[in-house]
């Protein structure tokens, strides 16, 4: 008696397919499957075109930025990039910046956060230079000449909206209570414009803090939600539910969230898995020697994404100011994960 046939299993292709629907079915059951099909393509393809530049990049201004400095022009390279202009404009718009920061002297890593901060708006650039500079020698004259005085300028003159007029004297009120000095000084930014963000402030960082009170980078991650105004209320919970998915793999997995959150409204699950495929996506462009640096850079590919890319997202709300995002990634992540840095290691599962 002839044996039946055995029951067809999947195959690797079959298995692939069915878990890249499985993680994103809260958002894309509902659509056919060759938009989903086509959807996934076409995003892979736009985050290794802009890695792509990312790495354009990095072989442009590496020359311009002196060794203590250049680590952070890999994460300065990755926001270039997503900016999605002429590369060689962009390039050359930098260069010129970087001519201006540079003379006002300083350590040289934090004259690329300004340069960074001061690219993104060179229309504007020229005109506040010059209170920039004001202001970074008032810096240096009440905390001595090892203050980041040229970024904290930057930041007070150009976050969260360019203004002529730095807010010194509210940045020096809420120092003390913020901590970090960026998060007070984009804080003080906030306040100016709205005396009511501060209240804001304070209640999204102790609700992120709530579930980790030793958890790093909140109080970036609540300046980024409070900008987004009473929406950031509604962000919240989608922040710690990422957090919560990217966990320990991912620098301040608070501030990763926070800043994805705030552009891509999608399922955790989904929007870390973006993620992880950009991280892949940056190994393969070796735009970074580290795990944890691929990561963050994977963090800020994603989060370039136009947030019209994805069919079906949550519906879309406000979303902060570009110069806004640079600080987050520069000052909050890139710089965290440096301080952490360790040896190379094995590349990223595929």
């Amino acid at each position: 008696m002839r044996e039946p046939p055995a029951a067809p299993g999947l195959t690797d292709i079959g298995r692939h397919v069915l878990a890249e629907l499985t993680v994103r079915a809260a958002r894309t059951d509902p659509l056919p499957l060759e938009v989903v099909a086509s959807e996934l393509a076409a995003t892979a393809l736009e985050l290794d075109q802009v890695a792509k530049s990312a790495e354009y990049f990095l072989a442009e201004l590496g020359a311009l930025t002196p060794a203590e400095a250049a680590p952070f022009l890999r994460v300065v390279a990755a926001g270039l990039a997503n900016r999605r202009e002429t590369a060689e404009e962009l390039a050359e718009r930098f260069r010129n910046v970087w001519g201006m920061v540079e003379v006002i002297g300083g350590d040289a890593r934090d004259r690329l956060l300004a340069a960074e901060l001061l690219a993104a708006s060179p229309e504007i650039a020229t005109r506040v230079y010059p209170n920039l500079v004001q202001t970074s020698t008032r810096i240096r004259e009440e905390f001595g000449d090892r203050a980041p005085a040229v970024g904290l300028a930057a930041i007070l003159h150009l976050v969260p909206s360019p203004t002529p007029e730095a807010p010194y004297d509210e940045w020096g009120r809420h120092r003390e209570e913020v901590g970090a000095e960026e998060a007070a000084a984009w804080v003080a930014g906030l306040v100016l414009r709205d005396p009511a963000a501060w209240d804001r402030f304070r209640a999204y960082r102790a609700e992120l803090l709530a579930p980790n009170p030793q958890a790093r980078g909140t109080s970036l991650a609540a300046a980024q939600l409070t900008e987004l105004g009473a929406a950031g209320a509604d962000r919240v919970p989608e922040v710690l539910a990422l957090a919560r998915v990217l966990g320990g793999e991912f620098p301040l997995p608070i501030l990763c969230a926070a800043l994805l959150i705030s552009r891509h409204r999608l399922p955790p699950e989904e929007l870390a898995d973006w993620v992880h495929k950009a991280q892949r996506i940056a190994r393969d462009r070796q735009l970074a020697p580290t795990a944890a640096e691929l990561a963050a850079l994977a963090v800020a590919l994603v989060h370039g994404l136009p947030a019209q890319r994805w069919a079906g997202q949550a519906k879309e709300g406000p979303s902060p100011s570009p110069i806004s995002t640079l600080l987050v990634l520069h000052a909050g992540i890139y710089r965290s994960v440096l301080a952490h840095r360790t040896a190379p290691v094995p590349a990223v599962a595929g």
